[in-house]
């Protein structure tokens, strides 16, 4: 059943589309489309009419010997045939030759059928022609035709049989009855199916004009609504200044109604006062020469023009601007540019010249100092207790407090001197009138120190003043404005430190320092970002040389500043919260590194990884712990963490805390530097450590130095009642080795036997250790103290 319905959509499909039945996509094509279509279905409805005849008549023609019927009827089917063929060529062609077929037709019928009530049908195919070649031709060939046909018509009055000159006989007995069945069939059922596609086609082709036709009016309307709704004066004019729409607003700037306007000249409502900026007049727009400054005649007001010319119609779009509202507004803009220019170039608080202005100042005093040789210094002078005032009697009473000091610092300056509010809190100020000795210069800056207000009253509360004072000269310090306020702002900030209000003076070692620290601080951020830092591995051994632990040491090389001591950069980032990263950071390369070693089968002796204070205050300082060593599987006896007894008196309980979980995971904890802080000896015996290091500066002259030696007793005796391992760093000669093993030290670092090894050199170490001592100290075959 599907395949009946397939094969019936599939015929469908066909006769539409050589019918031609769906209108075309493109309006330019729907009239020769529907006429093409009215052409094949006359053409297709005759060819079906003379197959019926043929079929009908052929038999009963050939017994009564008239071979001339089965002659025309093949011919007309040979013809119509051909003519179908011809239209899917060309329309013309194909609309002229079914006409050409028609009167064929209707001649034939006239001459070759005897009877002649018969025959007079022949010329209704010939009246058809005009109707024809209107549909498919068009109004003027069917006019033509209608000419025509008034030779027939007057035939056919005379009522006479037409004369037979082909000499042709088609008279059958059934000819009345074909005759009239060809004219009923064609007349009622081929032309109607012809005109009603075209009636269809015109159909929908009028509800499409009418929806075309409605989306014009819908945008002709917001056409009109943006016209009188687009916020400026708008004139609708041909190219020689005549009015054709004028807009609410335009209207009410020329002083009168829209109606008023339209159809006027716009050259009697104006007077041209002034031309446009234009290129060279053969490159203007159509137009132009409406462009420009103009006078309304009315009320005398200036308006600009501006032309926009229209494409398609060649007419202009005038936008109208009324220049006397710019000019008052350009009036009141002039009268603040000198207000606008101070307030860019002065402080907003204080009046005084901000940074920026004040550099300029700077500038132009360095060249003046340059041609007379004189000194100059900039004093940056910083308020102490700004941010208290803030907090205890809010920002207003603080922007009061700056402005009464920056007024009372102004008032005194001597000619010559500027003063400027460079930052928040904090004013520059420059002197010019230097003695050129030193000391006097020097002398000459106390002074206005000392004449700072020193007082202030808020609430009725009497405040005293004090300042951070930093002071930059020229040219001994730096030769530019901006150095020169920058080395200022920098003795300043040295100036913290003391509690004095005396002026710092700007120290070239310290701002080189500073200069280091920031530089270290910026690569030490890269080298964190591109895990540029490398690890080196301190071996633990005991008396005999042999490898018992290793500590890892965190070394940086930078591209920009070269070697870089962790001495250098450890306090850095420390201060700069990056030294929890540069732990984790460790954490995650010995993890890494020892689980190398164990896949190529190497022994791995525990390595030992600093924490600092900051690492001991971090809540998940464990958790982030595990996750690194669980990633690789590693067992945490390989691993040990080394803190300094300062970092756990600091961090109090969160260290505590972190350290006694980090021991119930199996971490084995030691204190490093120890002797060295201010740990309580009550608290150390509840620590959950398992070994003290001493530190180097007790190792390093025993033995000889007596107070050192008892210091080492002390610690070794305190170790030995906690049960605790104990490890001396810095062991450098024998000497030292045979100080400390003989009064019960373990285990033992420093360069007498090994200096801090790369990880070539401490694979080596490792894969060596298995098969033989590593060190022999000479020593006597003494057996090492046992923890």
């Amino acid at each position: 059943m599907s395949k009946r319905k397939h094969l019936s959509q599939t015929l469908r499909d066909r006769v539409d589309g050589f019918l031609l039945l769906q209108d075309a996509a493109h309006p330019e094509e729907q009239t020769k489309r529907w006429r093409l279509s009215a052409l094949r279905i006359i053409l297709v409805f005759g060819l079906l009419l003379e197959s019926t005849i043929f079929l009908h008549t052929a038999w009963e023609a050939a017994q009564a010997g008239l071979y001339d019927v089965i002659g025309m009827v093949l011919f007309f089917f040979v013809v119509i045939s051909g003519t179908l063929y011809l239209s899917s060529r060309s329309l013309k062609l194909g609309s002229w030759s079914l006409i050409l077929i028609v009167y064929a037709a209707g001649f034939c019928i006239l001459t070759a059928i005897n009877i002649v009530e018969i025959a007079k049908l022949g010329f209704i195919f010939i009246y058809t022609a005009p109707l024809i070649a209107l549909i498919l031709l068009g109004r003027r060939p069917a006019l033509i035709f209608m000419g025509l046909n008034l030779f027939p018509f007057f035939l056919l009055i005379r009522n006479q049989p037409v004369p037979n000159f082909l000499q042709l006989s088609a008279t059958l007995p059934g000819t009345h009855t074909y005759i009239q069945s060809l004219i009923f069939l064609f007349f009622n059922i081929g032309i109607p199916l012809a005109f009603s596609r075209v009636l269809s086609s015109l159909s929908r082709a009028t509800r499409h004009a009418l929806q075309m036709n409605q989306t014009l009016e819908t945008s002709l309307a917001i056409h009109e609504e943006v016209f009188e709704h687009s916020g400026s004066a708008t004139l609708f004019c041909q190219q020689n200044g005549v009015i054709l729409r004028c807009n609410r607003l335009a209207a009410r700037l020329l002083g009168r109604l829209p109606a008023q306007v339209e159809k006027l000249d716009l050259h009697d409502l104006l007077e041209k006062t002034a031309e446009p900026s234009l290129d060279r007049p053969e490159t203007r727009q159509p137009g132009s020469t409406l462009e420009g400054i103009w006078q309304i005649r009315k009320n005398s007001r200036p308006v600009l023009l501006q032309v926009t010319p229209m494409a398609h119609t060649g007419n202009l779009i005038i936008s109208m601007s009324d220049l006397s509202e710019i000019h008052q507004l350009r009036t009141e803009l002039n009268s603040n540019l000198d207000r606008a220019h101070f307030l860019a170039r002065h402080d907003g608080l204080t009046g005084l010249p901000n940074r920026s202005h004040f550099i300029e100042i700077l500038n132009e005093q360095i060249v003046k100092a340059q041609r007379s040789g004189k000194p100059l210094a900039v004093l940056n002078i910083k308020i102490r207790d700004l941010h208290t005032v803030n907090t205890r009697y809010g920002i207003i009473n603080g922007d009061n407090l700056i402005n009464q000091i920056g007024r009372c610092i102004h008032k005194r300056l001597s000619a010559g001197d500027w003063l400027g509010r460079t930052r928040g809190g904090a004013f520059s100020l420059l002197l010019t009138n230097l003695p050129q000795d030193s000391n006097a210069a020097q002398e000459h800056i106390a002074r206005h120190t000392r004449e700072l207000p020193r007082r202030h009253v808020i609430n009725g509360h009497s405040l005293e003043i004090s300042y951070f004072i930093g002071a930059a000269s020229f040219p001994q310090d730096a030769g530019t404005a901006e150095d020169l306020i920058r080395f200022s702002e920098q003795a300043q900030q040295n100036a913290r430190s003391d509690q004095s209000d005396d002026p710092v003076y700007f120290d070239p070692a310290q701002a080189a320092a500073m200069r280091r620290r920031i530089d270290i601080e910026v690569g030490l951020r890269k080298a964190l970002r591109e895990h540029s830092l490398s690890l080196s591995y301190q071996p633990k051994v005991d008396c005999h040389g042999t490898l018992q632990g290793l500590e890892a040491l965190v070394r940086w090389q930078s591209t920009e500043l070269g070697t870089v001591s962790p001495a250098e950069f450890i306090p850095v980032a420390e201060n700069s919260g990056m030294v929890h990263d540069i732990t984790l950071q460790v954490i995650e390369m010995v993890t890494s590194q020892v689980k190398n070693w164990q896949g190529k089968g190497i022994p791995v002796r525990p390595v030992a990884i600093n924490l600092s204070a900051i690492d001991l205050s971090i809540p998940n300082l464990v958790q982030e712990v595990v996750s690194r060593t669980d990633q690789l599987d590693l067992s945490v006896d390989l691993l040990e963490f080394e803190i300094t007894e300062t970092a756990l008196m600091v961090n109090g309980e969160t260290g505590l805390d972190n350290l006694n979980k980090l021991k119930e995971l199996g971490f084995r904890i030691s204190i490093d530097d120890f002797g060295s802080g201010y740990s309580s000896l009550s608290k150390i015996a509840y620590m959950p450590v398992y070994a003290i290091k001493i530190d180097r500066e007790f190792v390093q002259d025993v033995p000889g130095d007596s107070r050192r030696e008892k210091i080492i007793h002390g610690i070794l005796s305190l170790a030995h009642s906690l049960d605790l391992s104990i490890v001396a760093e810095g062991v450098e000669n024998a000497q030292q080795l045979e100080f400390l093993r003989t009064n019960g030290c373990h285990l033992f670092q420093g360069y007498f036997f090994h200096r801090p090894l790369d990880i070539t050199g401490t694979e080596k170490l490792l894969a060596t250790q298995s098969e033989q001592t590593l060190f022999r100290t000479g020593l006597n075959a003494a057996t090492c103290s046992t923890p």
